[in-house]
C-alpha cells in the first residue's frame, strides 16, 4: 500500500480502473474528467499555500468568465481571472482538441459547474425571501 490515507487509495484504484478501460478502448471524457477532478481535490487540500476565499465581486466576475467558457468564448477572458478560475479548479486547460487556430481549449469542471448551481441557487433563493 503507497498510502495510509484510505481516500488515496479509492482514488488511485479508482484511476487504475480508468487507466485499464482506456486500454481496452473505452472512450469516456467523463470518467477521466471526474476522476481527474477528485484527485485534484483531494490534491488541493495538502497544498501549502491555500486559497484565500473568493470576494464577492471575484464571484460575479467568475460566473461572467465561466459562462464565456460555456460558450466556447474562453479569448474573452481575461489571463489575471482565468487564473482565478485555473487555482480554484473551476476550470481546466485541455490539450490536444481540434479547434481552428489552437491546440488547447479551456473547459468548466465539475467543481466549476456545481460552483455556478450553488452560486444560481443562492442567487434565485435570496431573491425569493425579498
Amino acid at each position: 500500500m503507497l498510502h495510509p490515507d484510505n481516500e488515496a487509495d479509492q482514488l488511485l484504484t479508482a484511476a487504475s480502473h480508468a487507466l485499464r478501460s482506456y486500454q481496452y478502448h473505452n472512450a469516456s471524457p467523463e470518467l477521466a474528467e471526474g476522476i481527474a477532478d477528485d484527485i485534484d481535490a483531494y490534491l488541493a487540500r495538502f497544498e501549502e499555500h491555500p486559497l484565500l476565499p473568493m470576494t464577492a465581486e471575484q464571484v460575479q466576475s467568475a460566473l461572467v468568465d465561466m459562462g464565456s467558457i460555456i460558450r466556447g468564448d474562453e479569448g474573452e477572458v481575461p489571463w489575471k481571472r482565468l487564473r482565478i478560475l485555473l487555482d480554484h479548479g473551476f476550470a481546466v486547460v485541455r490539450f490536444p482538441v481540434m479547434a481552428q487556430g489552437s491546440r488547447t481549449s479551456v473547459s468548466i469542471t465539475h467543481k466549476g459547474m456545481q460552483f455556478m448551481d450553488h452560486a444560481v441557487f443562492d442567487s434565485e433563493r435570496s431573491r425569493s425571501q425579498n
